[in-house]
């Protein structure tokens, strides 16, 4: 099982050790590492209201209901494109304690008896959505890092 708050933990940090060339650095497509951190807290900042909506309503969530998510991604990339890269890891830092506080507001425990249905909330899967993030992040940065060094 994959642990997120690990994962997070160590991607802050190799975030806060980024320069500012490093988090204009193109991972993929167009996308900088700047950008795929504002994709992701565009869905931890949705994630901290859906959480406690779908527990009141017992609805579906949207994301849940679908495989296109590009007008939402795009949203919250170009939303925060013109901000420098600890802005960024600043908001990142906010929006995840916002996500566990809205987690704590229910409870962990009562969240995990609900089974797959909140797992979307805990994200342990071998596809962790900030793992699968980190991977990229981290081979675009060592490139660079290494075409900078001459190795």
């Amino acid at each position: 099982m994959v642990n997120t708050a690990d994962i997070y933990e160590e991607l802050v940090s190799y975030l806060d050790n980024l320069s500012e060339q490093e988090w204009a650095l193109i991972v993929f497509d167009s996308w900088t590492v700047k950008d795929i951190i504002s994709h992701l807290i565009g869905w931890i900042e949705m994630a901290s209201q859906e959480v406690p909506r779908i527990w009141m309503t017992d609805e579906t969530p949207w994301f849940m209901k679908t495989d296109d998510y590009g007008d939402f991604n795009q949203k919250h990339v170009s939303q925060l494109r013109d901000r420098s890269g600890k802005e960024i890891l600043r908001r990142f830092k906010e929006s995840e304690n916002a996500f566990d506080l809205a987690i704590q507001s229910i409870g962990t425990d009562k969240l995990r008896k609900q089974g797959s249905k909140y797992a979307w909330v805990f994200d342990e899967g071998e596809d962790n959505h900030y793992l699968e993030h980190f991977k990229q992040i981290k081979m675009a940065v060592e490139g660079y890092r290494s075409k900078q060094s001459g190795t």
